[in-house]
């Protein structure tokens, strides 16, 4: 999250649960710098999906990892359902050579080859990487945020 909205996290709640296997269903809420709410669910008993829904004031962006090849926008005003297909269609054509590469390969991701490229350029060029080793820490705090707050129910703040 800290990616998408440039905010530091400054608070977690996490909880988990078990339904079909010992803490196989987990929430975690994060509060980032700016007061932005954000809210996850993760679950190992659930349907496959591996979907991004972000609600603003204007509408909602989402992305759906298994079944979108761009970020869909949902504006408050939603224009009719063929319209909204036709539009999404004409905007699929520019990525089609993505969209393509990702049908023909769905058990191997084509973005995870597209940031290995990224980072193996970064190093060879001696440019900076991103995500570095203080990504990984960060994220690495809101993981262990997040564990203890289960443990305890309540939330625990950050101040990295």
């Amino acid at each position: 999250m800290r990616f998408w909205f440039n905010q530091q996290v400054v608070e977690v709640r996490g909880s988990v649960r078990s339904e079909r296997a010992e803490a196989d269903t987990a929430t975690l809420e994060l509060r980032l710098a700016n007061g932005l709410q954000v809210q996850s669910f993760f679950s190992m008993s659930s349907v496959d999906d591996d979907r991004f829904e972000i609600y603003g004031r204007n509408g909602k962006l989402s992305l759906d990892r298994y079944n979108s090849w761009a970020v869909q926008i949902t504006s408050l005003t939603r224009s009719s359902s063929a319209f909204h297909h036709f539009s999404q269609a004409v905007a699929w054509l520019p990525r089609s050579r993505f969209a393509i590469s990702k049908l023909f390969a769905q058990a191997n991701e084509p973005s995870f080859a597209a940031a290995l490229a990224h980072f193996v350029t970064a190093a060879r060029n001696g440019a900076p990487a991103s995500p570095d080793f203080d990504d990984g820490f960060q994220s690495l705090a809101v993981i262990i945020a997040a564990e203890e707050s289960a443990r305890t129910g309540d939330p625990v703040a950050l101040h990295l």
